[in-house]
């Protein structure tokens, strides 16, 4: 499942059927700290372009003058 879910191309749109479970120590990259998704499937629904003009990356980045 790693395998086929790091081929996504990102800003795709997925499917995913996970169990919420208690993280064993906090999570630090994202709003919800306690817990995680264990996930059982995911699913392809619409691949994004293999190039997109520009990535969330890029649109997210912090512009310091």
């Amino acid at each position: 499942m790693v395998t086929y879910s790091s081929k996504i191309p990102k800003e795709s749109i997925v499917e995913v059927k996970a169990k919420v479970t208690k993280a064993e120590k906090d999570v630090e990259s994202c709003t919800q700290s306690k817990v995680e998704l264990s996930v059982e499937e995911i699913w392809t629904i619409d691949k994004s372009a293999p190039m997109l003009p520009f990535q969330i990356e890029d649109a997210s980045r912090v512009v310091l003058n």
